[in-house]
């Protein structure tokens, strides 16, 4: 008999490959079979396409189909792709490529050429449970011939799937009746599974792989989706942030109001940092200098230490002065202060003390009367 499922069933469950009923449990290869590593896991199954095959034709062999979406390849077509016999017999034949010697090859060893990962019927929608891979709307079932022609079959040397059982992990053909002759070759058509596989993907020496959800684009990792991060992010590096569209960053706590978001150590040491305070809404800035306050609940912007500002300001309000306003130009020809409009000099009232008020002018004098603190017109001058 030249094929027997309880003996193949058999090897199967010992991690061994099926081929010849002549062959010894023991003389058979260890392959994967039921213990499934990271080569053997097809991450891109998705995107295999269940209905709407791309290929079912001679011009097709060798065609390689690509996701629209991804751009990833899926699947490469293999069109009456002549088969290699074992040299002990007929009843089993491999899909190597490049194809083997005429007289066939040892059925011990897995031969370095050998095709595996065919696609089965079982990736496709259930009406296409019945198609084969050449019908006009291709299904992922095979089609193998046995001709005389030792180049390429006739459609009339097409065998029926009752005769012959396909391995399509391992793609070997088991004959279970009508063993061809020794002037007889055998052809078959299938589609193959060319996509990623996880060891692919968690190999860190190649360059292609891809790490979790990142891709190496040059000397960094990038990526399109969103990143969550649930636990502490430490680097060492700049840290760049390019808001495209709104040219917005968001920091938000979730526990709670009085939670504070703080980056600290801008220059490497001291108590230099910029801290969101969500008790009061605040934002504060040291970094350099004794800072910088914006307070929401009492609408003021506190200044620690000097502000300089190189261009205009415009304030709409009013602007309210604690101290000293000096008004200084590096150039003689340059106005310091340009009033156009009312000017107003009005009494300092501290702790219900009448202070005096005056206007010091460089080379007039005191402008003023320092006892009332009384308005006085100066007309033109």
């Amino acid at each position: 008999m030249a094929y027997d499922s309880n003996l193949k069933s058999s090897r199967f469950l010992q991690g061994r490959r099926y081929t010849h009923n002549n062959l010894s449990d023991s003389q058979e290869s260890f392959t994967s079979v039921l213990d499934l590593n990271s080569n053997e896991i097809y991450v891109d199954q998705g995107l295999i396409p269940s209905n709407n095959l791309p290929f079912n034709s001679s011009g097709d062999h060798l065609s390689v189909y690509a996701d629209p979406t991804t751009g990833f390849n899926v699947l490469k077509y293999w069109f009456r792709h002549k088969l290699t016999k074992s040299d002990l017999n007929n009843e089993v034949w491999f899909f190597l490529n490049p194809v083997g010697v005429d007289n066939g090859i040892g059925a011990q060893l897995i031969d370095s050429n050998q095709q595996v990962n065919f696609i089965s019927p079982k990736y496709s929608v259930s009406s296409l449970s019945n198609s084969t891979v050449e019908d006009g709307t291709a299904g992922y079932g095979v089609k193998l011939y046995v001709s005389t022609n030792s180049s390429s079959p006739s459609a009339s040397d097409l065998v029926q799937p009752s005769t012959y059982a396909f391995d399509f992990k391992n793609g070997v053909v088991q004959f279970k009746s009508g063993t061809p002759s020794s002037n007889r070759y055998v052809y078959i058509s299938a589609y193959q599974y060319v996509g990623r596989t996880l060891s692919e993907q968690l190999d860190s020496s190649n360059p292609d792989s891809i790490q979790d959800i990142f891709r190496p684009t040059g000397s960094f990792y990038a990526t399109t989706n969103d990143i969550q991060i649930t636990g502490s992010l430490d680097f060492e590096g700049d840290l760049s942030v390019n808001a495209i569209s709104t040219g917005e960053i968001s920091l938000r706590t979730n526990a709670g109001t009085t939670d504070t978001i703080s980056i600290t150590n801008l220059q490497g040491a001291g108590s230099n940092a910029i801290s969101l305070d969500a008790t009061n809404g605040g934002v504060n800035i040291s970094a350099g200098f004794e800072g910088i306050k914006l307070q929401s609940s009492t609408g003021k912007v506190e200044i620690g230490d000097e502000l300089e500002v190189n261009g205009s300001v415009i304030i709409r309000g009013d602007l309210k002065v604690e101290g000293q306003t000096i008004l200084q130009s590096q150039n003689i020809g340059d106005d310091s202060l340009i009033v156009s409009g009312a000017m107003s000099i009005l009494k300092n009232q501290i702790d219900n003390q009448i202070r005096s008020a005056s206007l010091n002018i460089e080379n007039l004098g005191n402008i003023g009367d320092r006892s009332n603190n009384s308005v006085m017109d100066l007309g033109g001058f």
